[in-house]
């Protein structure tokens, strides 16, 4: 799929319906030729209403979402909530309307700001200002894997040296955090195709093996095995060797 024809077509259709924000579809994605622009220009609308921010970091963030390997991790992000959301018809709707997305593209700027521009002091700023606009938390030395899904995205923590790896779903309220002050490697390292179901907490230096479900509430403790679903406080193996995608198609069935 060309992502970006079609989300200009879709932008194009709301203008020629006068719908009441068609300015919001011209301004911010049809006055633009490319992905990697209206991306960038679009972000950093979100972020300067916080604060003002140099010249030199509106080129820094240009020249980010321009990079060939960012704009297609932001192309994989996209197309996994317009695939796996049920309630999203529209690929323009992901990128002006859901947070998780934006503070995913957040994060990802803020990682490349500490990691590579070593610049630690704008990478927890927008830290900051995701937390304030988007109520998710991810620290910047978190690292982030593509194609990643996060529905809602209230109340979401990722904590410092968290792992997670391609294609992972992440409900509302979920904490991949620590167990206490204990200083180095502590937080979850999350294996590809993993679905972590709301309110689910996952802490400590432990591994979720790939293509696992994580039950709604759960409290994981210990390391799970993968294509196993896991629930209860604090989480048990419930079934194993799942054979489908959970985080793909988002089925929570304990029992299909």
């Amino acid at each position: 799929m060309d992502i970006w024809k079609k989300i200009t077509e879709e932008s194009e259709l709301v203008v020629k319906e006068s719908s009441s924000i068609s300015s919001l579809y011209r301004d911010n994605i049809l006055s633009f030729s490319c992905l990697e622009d209206c991306v960038s220009n679009y972000i950093f609308s979100l972020l300067r209403k916080h604060f003002s921010f140099e010249e030199s970091f509106k080129r820094k963030m240009n020249d980010f979402f321009r990079k060939r390997e960012s704009i297609e991790v932001v192309k994989k992000d996209l197309y996994a909530a317009y695939k796996r959301d049920p309630a999203c018809s529209h690929l323009s709707n992901v990128l002006l309307f859901y947070k998780g997305f934006h503070a995913l593209c957040v994060y990802r700027l803020g990682h490349f700001c500490l990691t590579e521009a070593k610049d630690a002091p704008t990478a927890f700023l927008l830290q900051y200002i995701s937390s304030i606009d988007f109520t998710i938390d991810i620290n910047p030395y978190a690292k982030i894997g593509q194609g990643i899904f996060i529905d809602h995205a209230h109340s979401v923590v990722i904590g410092e040296t968290c792992v997670i790896k391609d294609y992972v779903s992440i409900l509302q309220n979920v904490t991949l955090g620590g167990t206490g002050k204990e200083r180095g490697d502590r937080h979850p390292k999350i294996g590809e195709g993993v679905l972590i179901g709301a309110g689910a907490k996952i802490l400590g230096n432990i591994k979720v093996g790939e293509h696992s479900i994580i039950g709604a509430s759960s409290v994981v403790l210990k390391d799970i095995p993968k294509n196993s679903i896991v629930v209860g406080i604090p989480a048990k193996v419930i079934k194993k060797n799942l054979e489908k995608y959970p985080a793909d198609d988002l089925n929570h069935s304990l029992i299909n």
